[in-house]
Order: structure tokens, then sequence, then C-alpha cells
């Protein structure tokens, strides 16, 4: 008599955390693409893990159509027991955290609102995928607010785009110094291969979000270099809105090369800045407080370490 062992099949699908926090944020943003972009995934990743989970769970969480994404009456019941679910579960990772030392706090980073048009994109996402014990919070804030939370250390790292302003206790590395392009809608300046000084101030361009000091600091750059500057009056620094409103002829945005060259196309052109133009050059820096005799995190230096390395060797 042959005797045969048996296993319990495991079920080939079961609901993940993750499914669970994609869930969250979509309905918290109202949006597939929002919710992608303020979790650093694709939207296809995240459409395809909500449909698997509501096949798991034989329901419909969301009603989507092309203008808005809402919840179902069965996504509503989801995101009520999976909020409580991310609740229980911060409530245990802060408890343990508590009781180990600061060097198992997250890393927190501000970059730039262009940044995912760059490298640094893959960069950080490269970084993570090393470091997974390492708890990494990634914001995306323009100069001013990254640099006044870091002088409250309530951020270890930003990446901005100059000009910057002078901060007696922040370190600034210059990691990239190149040429700067206009981009305008693909049908405005016809003929134009290159853009002057004086053709700069008749135009409408976006700085950063109006009324702020980051809007401030960069006027005062283009008035120092002797531009009469036509700010944009709209209230944004989210990438995707500034090129719509690129696309749409309403405003203008000065990017570097690298990130000119990934967003032409659809509507969109790249003009370089003349090069004997005193604003043809564009440095993105990495700014972080200094220590001022106090001793780094191991966190710390070893993501200084690893980005100036990755810009040196590129």
């Amino acid at each position: 008599m042959v005797m045969r062992k048996t296993h319990n099949r495991r079920k080939e699908h079961a609901m993940e955390l993750q499914q669970i926090y994609y869930v969250l944020e979509v309905a918290k943003h109202k949006s597939f693409s929002k919710a992608a972009e303020a979790l650093y995934v694709s939207q296809s990743s995240i459409s395809r893990r909500i449909l698997a989970l509501e096949k798991e769970l034989n329901v419909r969480l969301f009603k989507r159509d092309t203008h808005s994404v809402s919840l179902t009456k069965d996504g509503e019941d989801f995101c009520h027991y999976a909020q409580t679910v991310t609740d229980t579960l911060k409530a245990l990772q802060d408890h343990f955290r508590a009781t180990k030392d600061y060097a198992s706090a997250p890393l927190r980073i501000a970059v730039f609102p262009f940044y995912k048009m760059s490298n640094l994109r893959q960069l950080l996402n490269d970084y993570m995928a090393r470091t997974p014990e390492l708890s990494i919070d990634i914001t995306v804030l323009d100069t001013h607010p990254a640099l006044d939370l870091l002088e409250k250390g309530e951020l270890d790292f930003a990446f901005i785009k100059g000009p910057i302003p002078s901060k007696s206790n922040l370190s600034f590395i210059e990691l990239t110094k190149e040429f700067s392009y206009l981009l305008t809608k693909e049908d405005f300046l016809p003929g134009i291969t290159s853009i002057h000084t004086d053709m700069i101030s008749d135009l409408s361009l976006h700085i950063g979000r109006k009324n702020t000091p980051s809007q401030a600091l960069a006027a005062n750059y283009f008035q120092n270099h002797g531009i009469s500057l036509k700010e944009s009056p709209y209230d944004t620094y989210d990438a995707d809105i500034i090129l719509d409103l690129v696309r749409s002829a309403s405003t203008n945005v000065l990017v570097s090369e690298s990130i000119a060259n990934k967003c032409t196309g659809n509507g969109i052109k790249a003009i370089p800045i003349d090069k004997d133009c005193s604003i043809a050059l564009m440095s993105t820096y990495l700014v972080y407080p200094k220590s001022k005799g106090k001793t780094l995190r191991s966190a710390h230096t070893a993501f200084r370490s690893y980005i100036l390395d990755s810009f040196q060797n590129n």
C-alpha cells in the first residue's frame, strides 16, 4: 500500500497589505494617476493590483468612468476596515520603533517638482530596493519650503534646482550643471531655435507657486540677471499640471536639458536658452543640515555617499 502525503493548497491570490494601501490612496485622491504619483509607482501597477483584489473578493470597490473615480458601497465598507488595519499596523510599528535607537528612524527626503522626469527618480527607487530595512519618506516640495523644513529638523535631505538662497546652517552640494531649456507649446514661437534674454521678459514663466518665498527667490534671481519677469499666476508645483498648462499655452517653464528631453512631444517642445545668456545653466543641489559637531546617523552618511557616487559616475 502506497501512502501519499497530501498538502493543503494555498490560494493563488491572498490579499496583501500593499493592495490595502493602494485602495486607500485611490480613495483619498479619487484618482488612480494621483495615487500612483503619491506612492511612486506606475498607474498600471495600481490598477492591476486593485483589479486582482476585486476579483479575489468578488466585488467592485470603485466606480470608474472617464472623468472620475468613486467608491462603491463595498468600497466604502472595505476602506472602513482597511483604515483600521493600517492604523493598527502603524501603532504596532510606532511602539517598537520608539524602543529602538534613532538610527532606525525614517530617512526624510524632499525632491524638486520635475524629479520624476530626471534620473533622480530611478536612483531613489534603486536605493530603496537595496535598503529594504530602511524606511524612506519622499515628498515633492518647492525650494523654499524644503529648505525651511531642513532648518526645522523635519527633513534630512532635499534635492533642489537653483537658484539657491544663502543658508549658513545648511550644506549645499552641486550635483549637476546643465543647459537650460524653455518648455513651451509645440506651435508657439515658430522658427525660434534659441531663447535670448530679451525674449524671456515677454513670456509668461512659471517659477513656483504664486505669492510664495520660492517664487520671490526666483523672481529676484531673474531680476539680478537683468530680466523683467512676467510671472505665471498658477498656484502649483505639480509637474503634470504644469505640463498641461504648457500644452494649453497658459504658461512656459524653464527646465534642465535632461528633463527637457523627457518632456518633449505630446504638444510640448523644448527650446534651448542661448548659451551666452546669463541664465543658460541650471544646477541641481543636494542639501542637508550641517552636523554642528554631531555624529551623523549611519543612514545619513550611507545615503549621501550613494548619491554623490551615483552622480559622479553618471
